[in-house]
């Protein structure tokens, strides 16, 4: 008697090489999938290749299961629950977050929504770190200015 394998959770890193240019990298789009674990590549590929129009022999394509990006990648704190699938890297002081206008969702209505609110919090945390960096940005500047200008006010008096 043969049993169907049950559906596993994928996050896939893909770039488009049609998406290379000279000056800059190859961008990463994320696509969340579920496939049985024997035929995951397969699955994905046919979803790229009827979502996106593309041969799929013209991409890069890295695919973690859900327990290896908990497990093995995850940067966040247990606590973090599925926002640790958004994770995209980090430095000394922050994780980074995958972009959600580069995210695709290829999943059953249920999984999707168990993700959902997971996504809404990993955008919120990015879009907080962008402002954090663009506000730190003009302080420093701001901090230059005033520098140069009581250089200037002192030279003039």
């Amino acid at each position: 008697m043969i049993t169907d394998l049950p559906l596993v959770l994928y996050r896939a890193t893909v770039s488009a090489l049609a998406d290379a240019t000279r000056a800059s990298p190859l961008p990463e789009y994320f696509v969340f999938f579920e496939a049985k674990r024997s035929h995951s590549t397969k699955v994905l590929e046919a979803l790229l290749h009827h979502a996106w129009a593309v041969d799929p022999s013209t991409l890069i394509v890295t695919a973690c299961s859900e327990r290896e990006l908990v497990e093995d990648f995850a940067m966040g704190p247990a606590s973090d629950g599925d926002v640790r699938l958004f994770e995209d890297g980090y430095d000394t002081q922050h994780i980074f977050y995958c972009d959600p206008a580069r995210t695709q969702f290829f999943l059953r209505p249920q999984t999707q929504a168990r993700l959902q609110p997971a996504q809404f919090e990993s955008a919120r945390r990015r879009l907080e770190l962008q402002a954090r960096r663009a506000f730190d940005v003009a302080r420093r500047a701001s901090d230059r200015d005033w520098i140069a200008g009581h250089a200037a006010a002192r030279g003039a008096a």
